[in-house]
């Protein structure tokens, strides 16, 4: 699920960042209608596969001090 928040200035923007820590901010939206941060529930593809890339690295890195 995806929440997007308008927000006006910087303080107002550093508090919604703060209420949101259980969420990903996964994009800010500076536009002509306005100043938005859209969070989501879901962790980003992006970031579990970079999850992926680093325990396979950890993985190689151990098997090759095994053999």
């Amino acid at each position: 699920m995806q929440i997007t928040i308008e927000y006006t200035n910087q303080q107002e923007r550093e508090q919604i960042l703060e209420e949101h820590q259980d969420k990903y901010l996964i994009e800010e939206k500076n536009i002509t209608e306005g100043n938005f941060l859209v969070f989501s529930t879901v962790k980003p593809i992006e970031s579990e596969i970079d999850d992926l890339k680093q325990a396979v690295a950890e993985l190689s890195i151990a098997l090759s001090e095994v053999m």
